[in-house]
């Protein structure tokens, strides 16, 4: 799947494993994106392990399966991908899914709400900055 930010497409994953949103830093300097700094969270992957750490988060215009939309995004280097959609975006936007044809539709489109992982970018305890990415 792809997404539009600025007239050009970039590649994203969809990723219901995911309690969070991810953007790649090179994408971030890429586009001139203003970063908001954050102190956390951190990811731990399903077997336990502990691989990201974040730095700060962006709320991004960008266009998916035709739809302008706005989200949160955790700054963070995740490989191959430039966006990794979590379950903020699956939750609000609960798309259609074709998982034979590939492809996704949007039903209604909100404003999105400010990811409950924000708050977190604040605490000091190390349980409150933890987040699971499938």
């Amino acid at each position: 799947m792809s997404l539009s930010v600025l007239s050009f497409t970039y590649p994203a994953l969809v990723d219901s494993g995911s309690s969070i949103s991810l953007i790649h830093p090179a994408l971030v300097s890429l586009l001139g994106l203003t970063v908001t700094p954050c102190d956390g969270p951190y990811a731990t992957l399903a077997d336990g392990k502990t691989s990201l750490v974040y730095t700060g988060y962006v709320l991004l215009s960008y266009t998916l399966a035709g739809s302008p939309l706005s989200d949160y995004f955790f700054v963070a280097p995740i490989g191959a991908q430039s966006f990794l959609l979590g379950m903020p975006f699956l939750e609000r936007e609960n798309p259609r899914i074709d998982w034979r044809m590939k492809t996704l539709e949007l039903q209604q489109s909100t404003s999105p709400e400010p990811d409950p992982h924000l708050s977190s970018c604040q605490s000091s305890s190390s349980d409150a900055n933890t987040t699971v990415v499938a």
